[in-house]
């Protein structure tokens, strides 16, 4: 109920229409994100909320919801929410994108696409019409003022595909449109609007996201820089199961304080880059990701040089990370058994 909720707050921001649409099928204008106070159709909608709590209908929903600092920037919020930021995702041909060179890798990986246009809009969650707003407003730059009906009105035939993107163990959403007769779009992380990689004329850039400010919140566990695993080379074998492990130690989510040093920041590190653990979260989000709340941290030894594999299972599927040893310098990953190389983004 909240992350659908918040989403067509957020996006009354940027077409009034939704809120409209979704709660009360009348048409509405935007607002502008600069009031402190909502205002129109957005009042409406925080009105709603605010009665469900059992409080004044010019309440401030973000407090009552506690949506301050959550991860997520909530522009209706009644005073500035610390989650929101000035920087912008950038995509870019200087960034290597993780899924390909050309749509056509990206359709290598996808699912069967689901077509959406105005007239189903009521059949998109709230993280899709999210979605939507972000591959629009990445390809044109500025949509404010713009109802939902002139956002799907920038994509030719007002239709927009969304299709699921599966790259070993980890799922993207993309969500892909023409204009022009062009086609365009972007790939984002699964459930959220971090871009990964935008499609411009059926070539694929790479993006970069900020993450969003959470100054009142734990303790930042250790990152890596970024690495992109593309089958570059590797000293191992090509499947998990072909691996020698020798010292092998596990480690649970109570064992958080006892975990030595470096072995906790290859875990980080680990999670960080499998499944996008946030960069301020603390150690223990990171057990999040695993079926059964542990890591096995095992050392291999190669052609004389020695690695730490971090392990876990997700979804009944082995996972995992190959770090050279001591460090957070990641050499390859595993997605379902298959061995991966992988390299930093500047080489």
């Amino acid at each position: 109920m909240d992350n659908g909720m918040k989403a067509i707050l957020r996006n009354s921001l940027v077409g009034g229409a939704l809120v409209a649409q979704l709660l009360s099928g009348c048409m509405a204008e935007t607002a502008s994100s600069a009031v402190a106070k909502p205002a129109d159709g957005k009042a409406d909608a925080v009105s709603r909320l605010c009665a469900d709590a059992g409080e004044p209908a010019d309440c401030d929903i973000c407090d009552v919801r506690s949506w301050y600092g959550d991860g997520e920037c909530d522009e209706f919020c009644t005073s500035p929410d610390p989650d929101c930021g000035t920087a912008a995702p950038v995509c870019s041909y200087d960034i290597v994108s993780p899924l390909g060179d050309t749509s056509a890798d990206l359709e290598a990986l996808s699912g069967r696409a689901r077509r959406v246009t105005f007239e189903n809009i009521d059949s998109l969650t709230g993280t899709e019409i999210e979605q939507i707003i972000a591959a629009v407003t990445l390809e044109y730059t500025d949509v404010e003022g713009l109802t939902s009906e002139e956002i799907f009105a920038e994509a030719d035939a007002g239709e927009f595909f969304l299709e699921p993107v599966t790259q070993g163990a980890v799922t993207y959403d993309w969500v892909r449109f023409y204009a022009g007769d062009t086609e365009v779009g972007t790939v984002f992380e699964d459930g959220t609007t971090r871009p990964v990689a935008s499609v411009s004329d059926g070539d694929l850039r790479g993006c970069t996201a900020p993450d969003a400010p959470s100054p009142d919140g734990p303790t930042p566990a250790p990152t890596t820089e970024s690495y992109i695993c593309d089958y570059a080379p590797h000293p191992f074998a090509d499947f998990s199961y072909d691996l020698e492990p020798g010292a092998r130690a596990t480690y649970a989510r109570s064992d958080v304080a006892d975990i030595p040093e470096v072995t906790a920041e290859q875990i980080f590190a680990a999670a960080r880059h499998r499944d996008g653990v946030a960069a301020d979260a603390d150690l223990v989000a990171a057990f999040d990701i695993s079926d059964d709340d542990e890591f096995d941290v095992l050392r291999l030894e190669v052609g004389g040089a020695q690695y730490d594999w971090v392990r876990w299972w997700a979804g009944d599927t082995e996972v995992g990370i190959i770090f050279d040893a001591d460090a957070v310098s990641i050499v390859a990953e595993i997605g379902d058994q298959e061995v991966i190389g992988c390299r930093t983004t500047d080489r």
